[in-house]
Parts: structure tokens; sequence; C-alpha cells
């Protein structure tokens, strides 16, 4: 029960492999848990393989937590696993449909009821698409749920999913952007600074590919700042990132080799192999930009061997 608790004091410190750690070591104590118990203890270690990146381990307990939510009625404990499933579907770019989700009866429901909420706010007929738009309205539905069950930050967090979703499928920036302003306010009404910088990155990527770089390297600098303060190096390493990203497009290459440099030394100090990637590969980008192309080369070929191994 205590690590249950635990779970989301690790995700925000970014503490996953010492949490994927404890949820893998309760789960070969399978007997001692009721069923409730064991569905949380599932989604722990598929929550926590989601944020390593290790999605095939991720995948088959996330379906298997979903079911036993379901058969539990736990509706805020299913639109959790509902939105780490949908974090899945980012990670790999999936367009794949959703509609196998509705052998969930909680899952099935929440379609019908938010394909009425569209049609009586619209006047117009409108089910969510799970076939062609299945990313959208997985979120939709978790949207849904949260809002049923009154949760204001599962619903904070799921406007930025949301927001998130918009803009990567139709470059929608300004649905995101009214998204992003609906979570902050919850964020800042319930005090959830840790998830109000999330809201900022991604505020500050919409912003930044709009060409709006001045703001948008004031809100990748506030949401540095935030997980700096709560220690979640993960996530302090891809807002330097960010900042990278941010000064090679106004064209400041000394400031984004600045930036790519201190991303670098941070994630290989926490062994986050992701940032490190995307650090060099953003020294690559630099290098092809000021005409050293076989180094560019050679960077980029490390990371691809990497990922490969």
């Amino acid at each position: 029960r205590l690590a249950i608790e635990l779970r989301r004091w690790w995700l925000d410190c970014g503490l996953w492999a010492e949490a994927r750690r404890w949820f893998t070591l309760l789960r070969t104590r399978d007997a001692a848990l009721n069923n409730i118990t064991r569905a949380y203890v599932i989604y722990g270690c598929a929550l926590f393989a989601t944020r390593q990146r290790d999605l095939d381990a991720a995948e088959p307990d996330l379906m298997d937590a979903l079911a036993r939510f379901d058969a539990c009625s736990d509706l805020e404990a299913f639109a959790d696993a509902l939105g780490t499933a949908g974090l899945v579907r980012w990670f790999r770019q999936s367009t794949a449909s959703v509609r196998s989700l509705c052998t969930f009866r909680i899952f099935a429901d929440a379609v019908a009821a938010e394909s009425s909420r569209a049609h009586a706010e619209s006047g117009l007929p409108a089910p969510l698409d799970l076939d062609r738009r299945g990313s959208e309205a997985l979120l939709r539905v978790y949207l849904h749920l949260y809002r049923t069950a009154g949760t204001r930050r599962g619903e904070a967090l799921a406007l930025q999913n949301l927001a998130m979703t918009l803009f990567e499928l139709d470059a929608d920036a300004e649905s995101a952007l009214q998204l992003c302003e609906r979570a902050i306010t919850l964020w800042r009404e319930t005090y959830h600074e840790r998830n109000l910088a999330n809201t900022y990155a991604l505020l500050s990527h919409i912003l930044a590919s709009h060409g709006d770089y001045r703001s948008a390297a004031v809100y990748a600098r506030c949401a540095c700042r935030i997980f700096e303060d709560f220690g979640n190096e993960p996530f302090v390493c891809e807002g330097l990132y960010l900042l990278g990203t941010i000064s090679m497009l106004e064209g400041d290459r000394a400031a984004a080799s600045t930036a790519f440099r201190d991303a670098l030394d941070a994630s290989a100090a926490f062994a986050h192999d992701w940032g490190v990637f995307k650090a060099i590969e953003g020294s690559a980008r630099i290098a092809a930009e000021i005409g050293e192309r076989v180094a560019a080369i050679r960077l980029c070929g490390y990371c691809a061997m990497q990922r490969e191994t």
C-alpha cells in the first residue's frame, strides 16, 4: 500500500528505475495481494516501464491493469491507466484504432456519454472517431472520466495531453494553446507545480513552432527551474534540450551549443539515455549547420547504433 501511495511521488521526482524495482518486487508476492492491490501493482509496473520507454513490457501489463480496474469499477484508476496507454501510443506514434478498448465497460460507457455530450453541445451527430483519430478519441474519453470522477488533477493532465495530441496530429496551435491555458489554471488552483512545469514545456514547444521564440524561451526556463526544484533530472534534461532547440531556431548557435552540452552532462550524470541521445543529436544539427558534415554524420550514427543496442 505504501508503494502504491508513493507512485505519484516517484513519478514527480523522476525516480522511475527505483519505482519499477519496487513494483517488480511486489509482483513476486502476488499470493499475498487482494484483487485491487494486485491491479495497482501491475499498473505500477506498466507505468514506470512506460516512463523508461520499455513499451513492449508495458503494453501487456497495461491491458491487464485496465481489465482489473474495469472489473472493480474503479473509474479514477481506469482513467490513470488509460492515460498511460495514450502515452504509449504517443511514444510509438501509433495511429491504430482504439475500438478494441470498447471491450472494457468503463471505456464503452464513456464513449457513449462523450458522444452524446458533443452532440448536445453542437447540435450535430458527433460520435468519437475511434478508428481514424484513435489517439484523440482515447484522450477525450480520458478527460471525460476524470471530469466524471471530479478529479481536477486528472482533468488538467487530460487537457494537457489532449493539447499535445491536437498539436501533433493537426498542427492546431490555437486549440492546443487554449487547452494549455485551461490546464495551467487548474494546476495553479490545485498547487501542482511539477505538472505545471510539464504544461509550460508543452506551451514552449507550441510557441516556438509558431515563431514566438522569446515567449517560448521564457516558458522553457520556467519549466527547467521547477524541474530543478523538484530534483526531477530526466525532465531537467528535456527542458535543457528544448532550450537548445529554441536557440537553434533563433539562430543563436552559441546558446544552443551550451544548452545541448548542459543537457548531455545532466543526462549522462543520471544515466538518462534518451536525454543523452537527444543532446548529441542537437550537437549534430549544429555541426551540420556550420559545415562539419562528417562530424554530424558520426554523431547521428553513434546515436542510431546505441539505440539499436
